[in-house]
């Protein structure tokens, strides 16, 4: 499932794309708001091949912080909402590496794995943006995650 929410937040950048600096980074803007894409991607060191590696869990490392700085946005109030998949986020693949790799699923771990994949924001809040038409939001990352950020326009 994490690659259908990177697809999935591919999708959400709709308008005419944002220039940017940085090679880990989309963002499009349709004259609402503004959409970016963060990501971390780094090769795995592996000593084993890929079905033997990735058929066990993945734990993430802190990557450090990524800063976005928004310039030119018209000066108000914007909904800021931060939404992730990566290891343990948006992930039933590593829970059911965890139940032991099951051939089928009885309902309650059916269940189980479709309640890890809701793709809730992480975070909402108001964003300010003052005369200057800037704002900058810093977030965390680790390796592997994909970081949808939606700012939208919500008042002057």
């Amino acid at each position: 499932k994490p690659v259908w929410f990177a697809y999935k937040y591919l999708a959400a950048l709709q308008g005419k794309q944002v220039p940017s600096t940085d090679e880990f980074t989309w963002a499009a803007t349709d004259g609402q708001g503004v959409q970016a894409i963060i990501w971390d991607w780094r090769q795995p060191e592996q000593t084993a091949s890929n079905r033997s590696f990735f058929g066990k869990p993945q734990p993430a490392q802190a990557a450090g912080t990524a800063t976005v700085e928004l310039r030119h946005l018209p000066p108000g109030r914007y909904q800021l909402t931060q939404q992730r998949t990566g290891y343990e986020v948006n992930d039933a693949h590593t829970a059911y590496l965890k139940m032991g790799s099951p051939k089928s699923l009885d309902a309650k771990q059916l269940a189980e794995l479709q309640g890890l994949t809701t793709d809730k924001p992480e975070l909402q809040r108001e964003l300010r943006v003052g005369a200057n038409g800037a704002a900058t939001v810093t977030l965390k990352l680790r390796s592997h995650d994909v970081v949808l950020l939606g700012i939208k326009r919500i008042g002057g």
